[in-house]
């Protein structure tokens, strides 16, 4: 079945960005006398939001909600000024995306990072492609594999869900697409591997990203 429309997951799956993640939460690490961790340890902890991140992060004896927020407070700090230190687009994604343009194929970016940050990292480093909805958790909308958000970009779209297509690195986005009621692929250059992916109930597993063409017909509409 060709797809209608395309919901992509950003961290991991559009952009490279695990270096500056756990460069900026290591920092915070440092700063409380914590073990740090290295790049490779983060690709596996991230995904299901930020305050997930900091509790997996944290002892167990001070993963309270307070000491929480303390964290978070100074990563978004650090974040917030350097999250572009390293971030970059994934070799091949800019010309899919221009090539989903052209087929006419709508596309969105829903994302477990915070909602600001996500609209920063899409604005300034994909500002060449339309995306109709871009969204990343806030108090609205609650983190992945929550379906919430992902059906709302659907009903945005006016597209049905089995038509769309979600697109992302990891087994939150493998559950996510499941619960929206969505199709899947994975894609193997992001944060988790293809063991992983298809432990995790994926399917269809792509290797680059021409390949994701392959699921949209020339013309969308």
């Amino acid at each position: 079945m060709a797809f209608l429309a395309a919901l992509f997951d950003l961290d991991g799956t559009l952009l490279d960005s695990i270096q500056d993640i756990a460069g900026c939460a290591n920092e915070v690490l440092g700063r409380w006398q914590l073990q740090q961790l290295s790049v490779e340890q983060f690709k596996a902890y991230v995904g299901d939001g930020v305050a997930n991140l900091a509790r997996k992060l944290l002892p167990q004896n001070l993963r309270d909600d307070e000491t929480v927020s303390r964290f978070l407070q100074e990563y978004a700090e650090l974040y917030r000024q350097r999250w572009n230190a390293s971030t970059s687009i994934y070799k091949g994604v800019p010309e899919l995306l221009t090539k989903l343009e052209r087929r006419g194929v709508p596309m969105a970016v829903l994302s477990n990072k915070r909602d600001d940050f996500t609209k920063v990292c899409v604005r300034e480093l994909l500002p060449l492609w339309r995306f109709a909805v871009v969204q990343g958790e806030s108090a609205s909308v609650p983190v992945k594999p929550d379906p919430s958000g992902a059906l709302a970009i659907a009903q945005e779209l006016n597209v049905e869900p089995a038509r769309c297509l979600f697109v992302g690195d990891s087994e939150i986005d493998v559950e996510t697409a499941r619960r929206a009621g969505m199709g899947f692929v994975g894609v193997a250059w992001g944060f988790r591997s293809r063991k992983q992916l298809e432990e995790a109930g994926a399917q269809n597993i792509i290797s680059s990203p021409s390949e994701l063409l392959e699921f949209f017909s020339e013309k969308a509409a």
